[in-house]
């Protein structure tokens, strides 16, 4: 995967640093304070998304993230500064809640704050990180929906970020705000291959003709989307978003797609056959960002 993709700032620690932080250290008795915390990252970046882009919760210093069952008996996402250990983040893990790879090193995070859904990009420093993340997050969410010792909010309530945060536990009953808009990003330049078609009793892949592919980002949502066209004018598949399991590397420069019609109990499956390596690897690992839903 393209390393460069990796939201994760640099120099953001160390003492002298100044930047205004917006949040507050949690007593032992407060409903946001952790009785158990199940995962906690190393130092990292958490961004949130405002006005169609990614901004930093904090400025000037690195975060943590944890993944914690609160003295109110609920799941939570907290995010603490690193140095002061100020807590600028603290939302319920409830049903709603999403998570999904945005890169190699970023997971992004939708969590269900009453009025509205909000976005944050938790930005790790490596793969490992992110993978550990991703687990320690899938865990947590089956426990916060499965395990009967913890309560499990019947709305979201929340425990919103900053000089907001509150100590006791607001039920959100507003009206609710839009969808986030979703922009799109290419994340490689188009390329061109051979489109093929499965079909006849015995699986025989069919000629479409040369096709051009683009793969875009969805943010804040992560969602990779598939385009592929053939000549100028027709699209074939159009913002199709492809599940991981339903991808498959039939040989160095093919790829092969699935894609599902429950409703019909049916399938129809793709090939893409590029020129390069090197692209179809691109391509195959960026689709496979799409993790099963």
């Amino acid at each position: 995967m393209n390393r460069a993709m990796s939201m994760r700032r640099a120099n953001t620690m160390g003492p002298g640093r100044s930047g205004t932080i917006r949040g507050r250290v949690l007593g032992q008795g407060d409903v946001g304070a952790a009785k158990e915390v199940m995962f906690k990252t190393k130092p990292c970046d958490v961004f949130q998304w405002r006005d169609d882009a990614w901004e930093p919760l904090v400025e000037e210093d690195d975060c943590h993230v944890e993944l914690r069952i609160t003295t109110a008996n609920r799941v939570a996402m907290a995010v603490e500064t690193f140095e002061s250990h100020q807590l600028v983040l603290n939302a319920w893990v409830v049903e709603s809640t999403t998570f999904r790879r945005a890169s190699e090193t970023d997971i992004s995070v939708s969590m269900d704050m009453g009025a509205s859904v909000q976005w944050f990009l938790v930005a790790l420093n490596n793969a490992r990180e992110a993978d550990e993340f991703c687990h320690a997050f899938q865990r947590t969410k089956e426990r916060a929906m499965y395990d009967p010792s913890l309560q499990r909010p019947t709305a979201s309530p929340v425990l919103s970020r900053g000089d907001s945060l509150a100590s006791t536990v607001i039920q959100q009953s507003v009206k609710r705000e839009k969808p986030v808009k979703q922009t799109l990003s290419s994340m490689y330049p188009p390329a061109e291959c051979k489109l093929f078609l499965q079909g006849g009793d015995h699986g025989q892949w069919m000629s479409l003709g040369n096709a051009r592919v683009e793969i875009k980002m969805e943010r804040p949502s992560g969602r990779v989307r598939l385009f592929v066209g053939l000549g100028t004018k027709k699209r074939v598949l159009d913002s199709v978003i492809v599940q991981c399991d339903c991808l498959e590397l039939v040989g160095p420069k093919k790829l092969a797609i699935t894609l599902m019609n429950p409703a019909e109990k049916m399938s129809i499956i793709y090939m893409l056959q590029f020129k390069d390596e090197v692209i179809t690897t691109k391509i195959f690992e960026g689709l496979s960002l799409n993790e099963n839903e």
